[in-house]
């Protein structure tokens, strides 16, 4: 689950239309997958283990299409990504055979960057003090090298709670 904080300041000379939206938000990774397969000679069991906890700057502009008790608008910004907590990043490998028995366990993603760059978009609604949006969030990810290259592209539904 994501935690966060924000503040809109209003853009001079925009009639109340334009803002500036800075965010800090709290995020928190997790990932575990499990492969494991038999044959008549031979098991393979195969896991992998992400599990990380990131802080997120972000800076956006948003545009309110309507104004009043009903505020209707769109956010487009930026943000950059932080790995504040890595508490695990796995990799385990474990074969068993009726003539040999081997196992390996290193780092799932070795080459691991520190921070990702992240374009974000945005639609959302506002009635009295409480917020709906559905903004998409694209990042070049914390894959290091060419190699490996592991984009982020999600989907985030937010929920907020305007404190005057």
């Amino acid at each position: 689950m994501d935690t966060g904080v924000g503040t809109e300041v209003p853009i001079l000379r925009s009639n109340d239309r334009l803002t500036a939206i800075g965010e800090i938000v709290a995020r928190d990774y997790s990932f575990h997958s499990e492969l494991s397969e038999e044959t008549q000679f031979r098991t393979t069991f195969e896991s992998v283990t992400l599990d990380f906890l990131t802080l997120r700057p972000t800076l956006m502009v948003r545009y309110y299409a309507l104004r009043g008790a009903f505020k209707a608008y769109a956010n487009l910004g930026f943000g950059y990504e932080f790995i504040l907590q890595e508490r695990e990043n796995r990799y385990f490998k474990q074969i068993d055979s009726s003539t040999s028995f081997y196992e390996e366990e290193k780092a799932a993603w070795e080459a691991m960057r520190s921070h990702q760059q992240i374009l974000l978009a945005g639609l959302g609604v506002e009635v009295n003090r409480f917020g709906l949006q559905a903004r998409w969030e694209n990042g070049n990810g914390f894959a290091q090298g060419n190699a490996l290259e592991a984009p982020q592209q999600s989907y985030v539904l937010l929920l907020s709670v305007r404190v005057n």
